[in-house]
């Protein structure tokens, strides 16, 4: 059975990488935009998108939250207890363990958050310094993200104010979901603007418009 999906899947897989990496390739040698800065540009953007990830709170606060989060529990041991009636030694022991480890969820989600963002700053300082937009997509932080594929496409682009200026984009991935239903994850990916490079955007609000027509452009 194994080789039989794998006769299958690996040529669907490699048609697929393949046209992922032409596309990227076409993007780099013929972008609309090719932007690139000095490796102290890098480091200091690098700081600023590991402080902000860092700032931004939790999801869940226990000393805000505690009454959503009984509420979910109760939720939980009462329908253990309702669809397996009877059994109540065992019910007991599956409830613990659900709100158990929903606790533990909530209660490591800070450390998880500092993880994460050591991880980018990882990613970030080993991707060239340097972005390009082109008509499929855009390649920055060492991510190819198309405007348009199969499972993701761009939302909104639009200007970060916030100092140092930079653009923020906007898309939504559809991952698939072997309990039904084709949930959308939001993905925001940040490019800064390097200095004197701001008359490029009217040629990429002006190139995005036509590529996306259903996003919401916003860059001039």
């Amino acid at each position: 059975m194994a080789l039989f999906l794998a006769a299958i899947l690996l040529p669907v897989a490699y048609v697929t990488a393949r046209r992922f990496d032409v596309s990227l390739t076409a993007l780099e040698c013929n972008p609309w935009l090719h932007w690139q800065y000095t490796p102290e540009q890098w480091r200091q953007w690098t700081n600023v998108q590991i402080d902000r990830m860092e700032a931004e709170p939790p999801k869940v606060i226990l000393k805000r939250d505690w009454r959503n989060l009984a509420c979910t529990l109760s939720a939980i041991a009462l329908a253990i207890f309702l669809f397996y009636p009877g059994q109540w030694l065992l019910d007991s022991l599956s409830v613990l363990f659900s709100c158990g480890l929903v606790l533990a969820v909530v209660i490591l989600g800070p450390g998880e958050q500092r993880r994460s963002a050591e991880k980018l700053r990882a990613t970030l300082l080993k991707a060239a310094p340097e972005v390009y937009f082109g008509h499929d997509g855009v390649f920055c932080d060492g991510t190819y993200t198309q405007w348009l594929g199969m499972d993701i496409y761009l939302l909104a682009a639009t200007i970060d104010e916030r100092q140092p200026r930079s653009l923020l984009f906007r898309f939504e991935k559809i991952e698939p979901n072997p309990y039904g239903g084709f949930p959308a994850v939001p993905i925001h990916q940040s490019v800064l603007i390097p200095p004197g490079r701001e008359s490029d955007l009217a040629r990429l609000q002006k190139e995005l418009e036509a590529r996306c027509p259903a996003a919401k452009v916003a860059l001039c």
